[in-house]
């Protein structure tokens, strides 16, 4: 009855179908999830009455308009089936994006539900269902470390950078991918496997060679997992503060040749404010700076440095948070204006932390810069 793009497929299906079935439970809507003859995408079988309908779920990440456009790229359905929308939650920008498309069905794992089929059965459902959390919670099925991590922001931050809405991304080879995020390639491989099995990731062609790859199929649902479980680490910041009139001048300048050739950048409300050119402000009044680790691991150097940049060690009232930077972070920086930046990624995880410590509309800003830089 239907078929859809091979790029989105397995697990990720499968949370769709499932996306429905948990947020009609409790209606008087009889749900069954079915798989077709031709072993394409799972189908949700709706009973109301003597009514039948039969859904096909797609899977939109985190609901943004950018990755419900995505989703409707990769997928096309015969007649005899409705398309509904499935995503962690509908933002209003896409459910305007679906009326726009005359597309009547959707639903978000708050239990919010919008389905009009053609066979008369109608769900409205506006707000949260009691019990439903917003999904901003690392996975249970899912335990993260440093290396896993690592290789997730290595991957989204890529992905981030290639801005592509329509085509899943391309994920570099395992040895590419190790030697960035310092981890051997079996323990690469590993964790590559973890995520395919969580359907982040999809591999597809041959076990090895040039028919091998692997694609990223879900980067919203990743980066939700990572960014909540990473702003928890604890981070081992060196406070610092000096007589600065205005940051970035400051950073570009005296910090700058203060590090002698060391490699930093900017992360936090600045590089937001920067990478975005929204005016972005933090009511904690300090900025974030990640600077190579070696530097700040060194007492020498990082006294050093601290002296050359008159700056001092504090352990409150900061001006500036250095916070030591793992190689895959900076390697992974670019220029915004007069000023190197963390990718988007980093950007969207400090800012979370930053809300975490307290910053008034931190969290705002971070679903900013998901939404317009990010895109997933």
């Amino acid at each position: 009855m239907a078929t859809r793009n091979s790029g989105v497929r397995g697990a990720t299906a499968a949370r769709a179908a499932r996306a429905v079935v948990d947020a009609l439970d409790g209606l008087p809507i009889a749900t069954e999830i079915t798989t077709p003859a031709d072993d394409s995408a799972p189908l949700v079988k709706l009973t109301h009455h003597e009514r039948t309908s039969y859904l096909l779920p797609v899977w939109a990440g985190q609901g943004f308009p950018r990755d419900v456009r995505r989703a409707l790229a990769a997928t096309h359905h015969a007649p005899g089936t409705t398309l509904v929308i499935t995503a962690e939650q509908m933002s209003p920008g896409a459910v305007e994006l679906l009326r726009e498309e005359n597309l009547t069905a959707w639903v978000d794992r708050t239990g919010r539900a919008m389905i009009d089929t053609p066979d008369g059965i109608l769900v409205a459902r506006t707000e949260p269902r009691a019990g439903h959390a917003r999904a901003t919670s690392p996975s249970p099925e899912f335990r993260w470390a440093a290396g896993t991590a690592a290789t997730a922001e290595y991957l989204l931050s890529l992905a981030a950078a290639q801005g592509s809405a329509r085509e899943p991304f391309t994920i570099p080879s395992v040895h590419v991918v190790a030697t960035q995020v310092g981890l051997s390639p079996s323990g690469t491989s590993r964790v590559m496997s973890r995520f395919d099995t969580q359907g982040w990731t999809l591999k597809s062609g041959g076990k090895r060679g040039a028919t091998a790859k692997r694609t990223l199929a879900d980067p919203g649902a990743m980066l939700s997992s990572w960014a909540a479980w990473a702003p928890a680490r604890e981070v081992e910041d060196i406070l610092a503060h000096g007589l600065i009139r205005d940051v970035e001048t400051y950073l570009r300048t005296s910090f700058a040749g203060a590090l002698d050739g060391y490699p930093w950048a900017v992360g936090g409300w600045l590089a937001a404010s920067v990478g975005t050119g929204a005016l972005l402000t933090s009511a904690q009044g300090s900025a974030t700076v990640y600077v190579d680790g070696d530097v700040l691991g060194d007492a020498k150097l990082r006294a050093r440095l601290l002296d050359a940049a008159d700056l001092s060690a504090v352990p409150q009232g900061e001006r500036l948070r250095l916070r030591p930077a793992p190689r895959h972070v900076l390697a992974a920086s670019r220029w915004a204006g007069s000023l190197p930046c963390v990718s988007p990624v980093r950007v969207y995880r400090d800012l979370l932390d930053d809300a975490d410590r307290g910053a008034v509309r931190a969290r705002e800003a971070a679903e900013y810069v998901r939404q317009h830089e990010i895109g997933f």
